[in-house]
């Protein structure tokens, strides 16, 4: 819900008058991550809700290269067996939240994102899991 405008000026001002190192932080994403980092100085860009739904972002911001569909879909089904390892089959209905925000965006989302919020069953979320993505 923020709304404000990152005044990236004001973070270079910073950087300029300081002697220790700063990071620049706000609306950072893979997209603008290189102008921001050349614009401030700063020493280290925080990402954080661009990570939000695409934990690849810090992949693509380091390399300049976009995730592939199925390395997507790995992280993903990764994500998934790791809950599951660490919640049991509850983390089925703790994974709803995290797939509403990995589909965002994607074609036949709210489809989606209303048939997974009725699985319980580990097996089935994960087949459509590989289905959709």
């Amino acid at each position: 819900g923020y709304t404000a405008k990152v005044d990236y000026e004001a973070i270079k001002s910073a950087k300029e008058a300081i002697k220790i190192p700063l990071i620049a932080n706000g609306d950072i994403n893979s997209q603008n991550a290189g102008e921001i980092f050349k614009l401030t100085n700063a020493d280290a860009l925080m990402i954080g809700r661009a990570s939000i739904g695409k934990p690849w972002v810090f992949y693509e911001i380091k390399t300049g290269k976009s995730v592939d569909k199925e390395t997507k879909k790995q992280i993903i089904l990764c994500h998934f067996d790791e809950m599951i390892k660490y919640y049991g089959n509850h983390a089925t209905a703790i994974f709803h939240k995290h797939l509403h925000e990995y589909s965002k965006g994607h074609e036949n989302a709210a489809n989606f994102r209303e048939s997974i919020n009725h699985i319980n069953s580990p097996e089935i979320m994960r087949d459509e899991i590989c289905k959709f993505f």
